[in-house]
């Protein structure tokens, strides 16, 4: 299962990790990946040049999500929900591949290794403690566990210059609204601290222009309270002992 509050951590976790004005400027970015952040992607080909050096690259996911009731007395809406926050980390370079150019990691050493523990820190500071990291952490309720997987291929002995970092993160699941064109909490109040032209704001903004919404119940006005076992062939015809009115008229 999932939910849009997945959405919000995830678009929280690129916009603490690549901030919008850091983007504007070209500079100030608080990871030594820089403005190679991607969401749900890893880098692409025409980010990096062909005879540049290999660049340290996140890609930002979100895997697997979990529900489970609030209690037994609970409804099956809403949940508690773990989500694992994948952080795909890189040192990336552009290869030839069947004649192709595409991207390709080199094999690891020391100095890789180091780049990549450095980098994996950096992400769990700007999330976990950093004052650009509160967004995400009014989403992020704990995280559960972390862990971290190097990359390699066995077959070749080889191991890449390629980290996976998993968080596992405790989250709300969505609270709706019926208007149309409202987003749903946690989305909704991360939505509004965005700055214009970020990328998660156009992102959520496409999501509310998507959303419907639904008829609105009718106001309950009134409830009387009467006493007999007879049907009354009407509602004004049974006898009235009592009425609540709940208009807040005088």
């Amino acid at each position: 299962m999932t939910a849009l509050s997945v959405t919000a951590l995830r678009l929280a976790a690129i916009e603490a990790l690549a901030p919008t004005a850091a983007i504007a400027a070209g500079s100030g970015f608080p990871t030594i990946a820089g403005s190679h952040v991607y969401d749900t992607r890893s880098v692409p080909v025409d980010a990096l040049a062909p005879d540049a050096p290999p660049a340290l690259t996140i890609g930002v996911y979100a895997e697997e999500t979990e529900g489970v009731r609030r209690g037994d007395g609970s409804a099956s809406h809403n949940e508690f929900l773990s989500v694992d926050l994948t952080f795909e980390l890189e040192l990336a370079v552009i290869d030839s591949f069947d004649g192709e150019p595409g991207v390709g990691n080199p094999a690891t050493d020391a100095a890789a290794a180091v780049q990549l523990e450095f980098l994996a820190s950096q992400i769990r500071y700007v999330l976990l403690v950093s004052q650009a990291g509160y967004p995400f952490r009014r989403i992020c309720k704990a995280v559960s566990r972390t862990r971290t997987v190097p990359f390699r291929l066995p077959e070749l002995a080889v191991r890449l210059a390629r980290l996976t970092m998993v968080m596992a993160c405790e989250i709300d699941d969505d609270e709706w609204s019926d208007a149309p064109g409202e987003l749903p909490e946690p989305l909704a109040g991360f939505a509004a601290g965005l700055p214009d032209g970020s990328y998660a704001r156009d992102v959520c903004d496409q999501i509310a222009a998507a959303w419907p919404g639904q008829e609105t119940p009718p106001r309950l006005d009134e409830i009387r309270f009467g006493f007999g076992a007879e049907r009354p062939d009407t509602f004004d015809d049974a006898p009235l002992k009592g009425r609540v009115d709940l208009t807040g008229d005088p």
